[in-house]
């Protein structure tokens, strides 16, 4: 059981009040240590069985938990967050839960806490249970690894050419192209040729990627997409939590259109296909345009 203190800080944390805990926040993390293992206990509850997440939106603790073990670079929440992420969730279960942390977050929280082992994130890449947008995160994840010196450029890339088979997901799915877009941001070099026929086979969606794509990442350096993926990282660091949190829509004062009412998740209430399609739009790296 958490002593008195931190028992507040978990509860300030545990209920969406339609505004940014900002004091909460601080306590966990004047509190890091006491109150790390209540935060991964709480993904571990999640991942085992998010059916009572999923029925009470309006609970938020793993979505604080989830950003402040980021945060902390908590190697220990490791193993719960690919948990999480790796296993299958009804519909848009996972988007209800995490919203856009799936795509603009995740990367950066698995590249924390991994401490420079990538093994579970190379098997959340592989994993078909997984969204596809997670599985996308988890390469950007091993992207982030190459620019921090922690991988080699040329084994993910071999690795990232491993995944073009076309049994890696279903027909209609967005794997290839957001793998495709993970291996422009490393510029391909040899790897250029299996992006192009990957496309000519019909894995890429064309509105995420296409030969001028190709193109145009071969005309940069090694040295300069590695640059920008290390500026990418550093805008996304979160160093400064509150910067990153408090900015979320659902945290702003503004009013919702009357059928519309304002959920307590980061963009919820969108409809799944038009999620991705923003998903899709932003995997076209800024490093790329």
């Amino acid at each position: 059981m958490p002593d008195a203190e931190i028992s507040a800080i978990l509860q300030t944390l545990e209920r969406y009040s339609g505004s940014y805990e900002r004091e909460g926040v601080d306590g966990a993390i004047a509190h890091r240590e006491e109150i790390t293992p209540y935060l991964i206990e709480s993904l571990e509850k999640l991942a085992a069985d998010p059916t009572p997440y999923l029925e009470d939106l309006d609970y938020y603790l793993h979505s604080y938990a989830l950003m402040l073990l980021g945060h902390f670079r908590e190697t220990r929440s490791h193993e719960a967050i690919v948990k999480v992420f790796g296993r299958p969730f009804p519909d848009d279960g996972l988007f209800k839960l995490f919203g856009d942390i799936t795509t603009e977050n995740l990367p950066i929280i698995l590249f924390n806490t991994c401490g420079g082992s990538f093994d579970l994130i190379k098997s959340l890449v592989l994993n078909r249970q997984a969204d596809d947008y997670v599985r996308g995160s988890a390469a950007h994840a091993l992207v982030y690894g190459v620019a921090a010196g922690q991988l080699p450029r040329q084994e993910v890339l071999a690795f990232f050419g491993t995944l073009f088979t076309g049994e890696e997901a279903e027909p209609s799915s967005d794997f290839w192209s957001l793998i495709g877009n993970c291996s422009l941001d490393l510029q391909p070099g040899e790897f250029a040729p299996l992006l192009r026929e990957a496309d000519e086979r019909g894995l890429l969606n064309g509105f995420m990627f296409n030969d001028d794509d190709v193109s145009k990442a071969l005309t940069h350096s090694v040295d300069k997409c590695l640059v920008r993926i290390r500026q990418e990282m550093e805008r996304h660091s979160l160093d400064d939590l509150h910067q990153e949190m408090s900015s979320w829509s659902n945290f702003q004062d503004y009013e919702p259109f009357p059928t519309l009412p304002l959920d307590p998740i980061k963009n919820k209430g969108k409809k799944k296909e038009k999620k991705k399609r923003k998903a899709a739009k932003s995997s076209r790296r800024k490093n790329r345009r």
